[in-house]
């Protein structure tokens, strides 16, 4: 079903405080549901019955409807597009319904000059972002990048170098074997059994550390686009940013003047590579190891 959900936006300054109650509830509705059009009914136009209108531009222009508040709200702008077809379907739809006496129970008209009443704008300034062009361009990408690739290497190298190590010592213990008496050919299996089962063990710490630092590198620089959004959100008075980069993104249509991705990555630029603090580890990886690795190629001796 459509939702519907009846929004008393209070003060028009309500657009003014994003972070507010009235805000954060508006911001959680629109996590959980993506509509691709949004009907108003909008307590600030008002008709004389049976007279039903039905605002029908196809970017409607902000209505300042209140007086005596901050410039600010003056200033604002909400480019956002209206939706032409969408106001002919509802105007069908309102014009077809009729009383019991069989007569037209509503007068319905498309509108194309109306704008859009603070009953409208105020609670639904949106906009949007692509969170997936932001991190690959924002500052101090490259550089955490470039450390993850050399630490990656380093780790790559210390199980390569086990794994080596190991194939030998079952190389050489298959050589020997046929001169071996029992006692020794089970010490000699069992120490390339221990070997074995550290090579595992190693392999798991350094997935785990590789996995530590990966989000030690990437805090930093997501902690500097989460403070930029919100200081664009507030900004702009937006009630929502939703992000069209994110996987499963329900955003499949959008006016490209509401598309911030550019307003964010300038802050970011202006603000520079984040501050990391972060020590250097053994080693990281955007992509882990995955599970714990057993050595390639070694067939584990029968005592």
């Amino acid at each position: 079903m459509t939702p519907v959900l009846l929004v008393s936006h209070g003060a028009p300054t309500v657009v003014m405080e994003p972070d507010a109650p009235f805000g954060a509830a508006l911001r959680a509705f629109g996590e959980r549901v993506r509509p691709s059009a949004i009907v108003v009914v909008s307590a600030h136009w008002q008709t004389r019955a049976p007279a039903v209108r039905v605002t029908g531009g196809e970017r409607p222009e902000l209505i300042y409807d209140f007086g005596g508040f901050p410039a600010a709200m003056y200033a604002m702008k909400y480019p956002a597009p209206g939706a032409p077809a969408l106001a002919g379907e509802i105007r069908d739809a309102l014009a077809s319904a009729h009383a019991v006496d069989g007569a037209p129970k509503w007068d319905a008209a498309v509108d194309a000059a109306r704008g859009w009443d603070h009953g409208v704008w105020t609670p639904l300034k949106l906009a949007y972002i692509n969170s997936q062009k932001i991190l690959a361009e924002a500052p101090g990408r490259a550089e955490a990048e470039s450390t993850y690739n050399k630490e990656m290497a380093t780790a790559r190298a210390q199980l390569q170098q086990m794994d080596d190590s190991l194939k030998g010592m079952v190389a050489t213990y298959e050589k020997d074997a046929p001169g071996l008496d029992s006692a020794r050919k089970e010490a000699r299996g069992k120490t390339i059994r221990d070997t074995e089962a550290a090579f595992t063990q190693r392999a798991q710490d350094l997935n785990n550390q590789m996995q530590q630092r990966q989000a030690d590198l990437a805090r930093p620089l997501m902690d500097q686009v989460s403070q930029v959004l919100d200081q664009v959100r507030s900004q702009g008075g937006y009630s929502m940013i939703f992000d069209v980069g994110a996987q499963g993104s329900a955003l499949v249509s959008a006016d490209k003047s509401l598309d911030l991705t550019d307003v964010v990555l300038a802050k970011l630029k202006a603000l520079g590579p984040p501050k990391t603090g972060a020590t250097p580890a053994t080693t990281t990886s955007a992509k882990p190891l995955g599970p714990a690795q057993k050595p390639a190629g070694v067939t584990r001796p029968k005592p």
